[in-house]
């Protein structure tokens, strides 16, 4: 059968749900399987596809199938429109990939989960290139949570192009989104990021007024001529918390605009993913209380998916579908049930600026919590489908000890106005393990910023409120633990050239026996490895663990990533420091906790 063949005028660009990605389209991603899965004999060079070879090929992929249950959801859709232009003939199903929970319990069993497929359209269609087909696809009767998505059959010759997803229905209403980056001598990346932004918005004339470009330097580095196309506004380096503060300010200054986007500037993204946030922003049913959120990749790995949206549990954050392989065709199913989520971070993230009229701003945290306190407090619902994410370097992949800081204080603070449950009895078992895990690991200088955090929460936000954060910043830099390269280790007489991570071998001491002894600590030095006497330990900081500074008195500790590392010496005293320190703090905190906490809840009041 042939499609009825309708006039492109009759859908406009405003009914485009998602445009078919390339992977050469911006040189991004290598990795062809996150866009198309095909028998081989298919080019894909030319931002069209070309059968060289009578070939099928099929879009269930992380970037190129779309969520069936969150247009339903989210929109009230029924049905969409698959749109291409054709030369040729080819056969085509589009079908619909079912998520199978069993016993119905998302929360406990997604990981057995499975899918099933169902056809919902299935023709042979041909085309002489020059008007766009559009095959309707009803999924009105579609049960459960998942995607749609295309298998096409090509005989030899056959040319696909213009590839998209169209809603049948007009937009509820027009946005306007500014992007915000937050960037702090990170020249080249946020550079590189406006550039792709902008080359992909003169390629698209009809949404080229719905995006600005706003970008905050902290570091007072940026010219103008290097992010051509963007608004730049120096700034003080208030942290991240700061910078993006500045941003969203700029964008609700400005009244055309209807959303903020906030970005990290040392993402890598497809800039396809601007026109599908703001498909969302425009067609959702509860737009004031509706944040997109887009799903961490891992830089490194770029198939691996480190988060997709999050749960505050007062102790840590719980990355939702952590370690799914967005290559994997049952992971993109799973993707796709929606967890509970109490917050996206802000490597992508994008809220209403109604938000701000309705909570205000958030506060001024400098870096780490910020977006969880503000998410917390927004209590917007937050939608999270495949083919909205980031690339990002993974954490693991650097070590900044001042962080111990701000992760400790401004935890403190964010649980105080919104997990009052949790209690100080349970904020000091935290500082308890906090402070045992940097003795164990001999990083004995971040041990006293892990206690400046609680003696400034201690101060309540009063104090908070007007501690002068690039001063502390400074500070807190300039006490860090200094990192150093190879060459740099080995002038201070730490050679570690050819020599091997420390391994565990032989039989491992009970977990008893550790606890008993901490970790070596109450062992006397004699009994401690005779070969590493006059040496060192070298340890590889990414995957260490406390057995792996078992009865060490001297370490390089060595991130293979950065290919930087630091060396560290066994030192007693530190153990009877820290648990003085303890005492005090666990003093003032029965004492003064319920009164300070109070005076943190305020603050989002204000």
């Amino acid at each position: 059968m042939n499609p009825n063949q309708l006039e492109l005028g009759e859908i406009s660009s405003n009914n485009i749900i998602a445009k078919i990605i390339f992977p050469s389209s911006y040189d991004i991603c290598s990795e062809k399987e996150l866009y198309f899965r095909d028998s081989g004999g298919v080019d894909y060079s030319e931002k069209r596809i070309k059968f060289s070879n009578e070939a099928s090929l099929s879009l269930f992929s992380y970037y190129n199938s779309i969520s069936y249950s969150k247009l339903a959801k989210y929109c009230g859709m029924r049905e969409v429109l698959f749109s291409f232009k054709l030369k040729g003939k080819i056969r085509i199903k589009i079908k619909a990939a079912i998520a199978e929970i069993p016993n119905n319990s998302v929360q406990k069993e997604l990981n057995f989960a499975n899918f099933t497929t169902l056809v919902l359209y299935e023709g042979i269609v041909t085309g002489d290139g020059t008007k766009p087909i559009f095959l309707p696809i009803d999924f009105s009767k579609v049960e459960g949570e998942g995607i749609l998505y295309p298998e096409i059959e090509g005989e030899k010759g056959a040319e696909i192009s213009d590839l998209m997803y169209l809603s049948t229905i007009p937009p509820k209403r027009e946005s306007k989104i500014g992007i915000v980056f937050c960037t702090f001598k990170r020249e080249k990346y946020v550079s590189a990021n406006v550039k792709r932004i902008n080359m992909y918005l003169q390629e698209d004339f009809s949404i080229v007024n719905k995006f600005g470009i706003f970008v905050i330097d902290n570091g007072k580095t940026l010219k103008e001529e290097e992010i051509e196309g963007a608004m730049l506004f120096p700034n003080a380096n208030t942290g991240g918390s700061g910078g993006f503060t500045r941003g969203i300010k700029e964008v609700c200054s400005r009244k055309e605009y209807s959303h903020f986007l906030l970005m990290d500037d040392d993402i890598k993204f497809e800039p396809e993913v601007l026109r599908r946030i703001l498909f969302w922003t425009e067609n959702s049913l509860s737009p004031e209380r509706l944040t997109i959120g887009g799903t961490m990749l891992i830089a490194e790995n770029p198939t691996f998916q480190y988060e997709m949206g999050a749960v505050w549990n007062a102790k840590n954050n719980l990355a939702n579908k952590f370690a799914y392989n967005v290559k994997c065709k049952r992971d993109l199913v799973r993707n796709e049930v929606e967890l509970n989520s109490d917050y996206n971070a802000w490597w992508c993230c994008c809220m209403p600026v109604s938000t701000v009229d309705r909570i205000g701003l958030p506060l001024q945290l400098f870096i780490k919590g910020d977006d969880i306190e503000y998410s917390l407090r927004a209590q917007n619902e937050i939608l999270l489908t495949n083919g909205i994410a980031v690339w990002h370097e993974s954490f693991t992949s650097k070590y900044s000890s001042e962080l111990e800081y701000y992760i400790k204080r401004n935890e403190l603070i964010v649980n105080s106005i919104h997990r009052r449950n949790f209690g100080r009895v349970r904020e000091l078992t935290k500082l308890i393990r906090s402070v045992a895990k940097q003795l164990v690991f001999h990083r004995y200088d971040t041990i006293n910023d892990i206690f400046l955090a609680y003696d400034h929460f201690l101060k309540g936000a009063t104090f908070f409120s007007t501690i002068d954060s690039e001063s502390l910043h400074k500070e807190l830099r300039s006490r860090a633990i200094k990192q150093f390269s190879k060459e740099e280790l080995k002038q201070k007489g730490y050679d570690i050239e050819g020599k091997n991570f420390y391994k565990i071998e032989g039989k491992k001491k009970s977990y008893l026996y550790h606890a008993l002894t901490l970790n070596g600590y109450l062992i006397r030095k004699e009994r401690y490895p005779k070969e590493e006497k006059d040496s060192f330990r070298l340890i590889n900081m990414i995957s260490s663990t406390p057995r792996s500074m078992f009865k060490a008195d001297c370490t390089v500790q060595y991130n293979p990533n950065t290919q930087k590392g630091f060396f560290t010496r066994l030192d007693r005293s530190k153990l009877f420091y820290s648990m003085a320190g303890i005492l005090r703090i666990s003093i003032r905190m029965m004492v003064f906790y319920g009164r300070v906490a109070n005076s943190y809840k305020k603050l989002e009041k204000k």
